[in-house]
């Protein structure tokens, strides 16, 4: 009898974490579809790349919020035992409060794990996948940030027009020999900055060394400025974030990213000097 009443126990929790999984699923899929159609709504895509897209998205967001989904199961399937009268019926067979407590607990810990080593690997390939699509179409919108070979690469919509940065290197928060072309709303040249160096450590560029030039009316002009003042949305650290995406890397993949930064040495500093990397590639 204890072991059919065990089996119900779990088999009955089990399915109370799979139901409040699956109604927030549908809740995380509804309110980021109209996010996807939002970013989507310009572009010559059909219904079918949202709908793709929250489909790949939602998982990695329900490992997040799977210590909610845990308690909330538990709060339902206790309620649910108590007033079924099922509660009192395991406990006229031997089951008290903490054998039914440690149960669900042990299973909840199974769970995790079991999420972590078989499901979590699983969503950071769909984030991997997600995130690829949606740089490919990123392109089209007004705000870009690229990192290739050819250095570090910006475009963001300014208040009179537009505004195209590049960088070929940079170190310690310092881009090095930054070109600005400013541009007016028909995508025409205004002004092209040249500079040795900017530090974008925050929002209000410093750069030195600054070479400005103007066009107005067909006729250029230049001027040599020892420091030039840019305002701009992104910064170092925004800039850093968004090569950061850790929903793509899955918990074996940190495991064996820390075990080798121990095997090769890497402290504090080397990571420093690795992320300041990515806007030098």
């Amino acid at each position: 009898m204890n072991s059919i009443l065990f089996k119900y126990l779990l088999s009955s929790y089990l399915k109370t974490i799979i139901k409040v999984i699956f109604i927030f699923y549908c809740f995380g899929f509804i309110l980021n579809l109209f996010e996807e159609i939002e970013f989507f709504k310009n572009l010559d895509v059909g219904i079918m790349m949202p709908l793709t897209l929250s489909t790949l998205y939602i998982p990695s967001i329900l490992i997040f919020l799977l210590p909610f989904i845990i308690f909330i199961s538990s709060m339902w399937f206790l309620l649910n035992i108590r007033n079924n009268k099922d509660l009192l019926t395991l406990k006229v067979y031997g089951y008290s409060n903490f054998k039914i407590f440690f149960t669900l607990a042990c299973t909840s810990f199974l769970v995790g794990w079991l999420i972590l080593f078989a499901v979590n690997p699983i969503t950071s390939i769909m984030m991997k996948y997600y995130t690829q699509v949606k740089s490919e179409y990123s392109k089209d919108i007004d705000h870009l940030v690229s990192i290739n070979k050819n250095g570090l690469w910006i475009k963001e919509n300014i208040g009179q027009g537009h505004r195209i940065v590049s960088a070929d290197e940079t170190t310690d928060k310092i881009l090095k020999n930054v070109t600005i072309f400013n541009l007016n709303k028909d995508f025409n040249l205004r002004e092209k900055i040249n500079a040795k160096s900017a530090d974008i450590t925050e929002n209000e560029w410093i750069l030195t060394e600054v070479v400005v030039h103007k066009i107005k009316d067909g006729i250029m002009s230049q001027t040599f400025l020892e420091n030039y003042l840019v305002v701009s949305k992104y910064n170092y650290g925004k800039i850093i974030s968004l090569f950061r995406n850790l929903d793509t890397m899955s918990f074996l993949d940190l495991i064996l990213n820390y075990k080798n930064l121990q095997n090769t040495g890497y402290n504090k500093d080397n990571l420093d000097q690795n992320l300041n990397s990515l806007l030098s590639l």
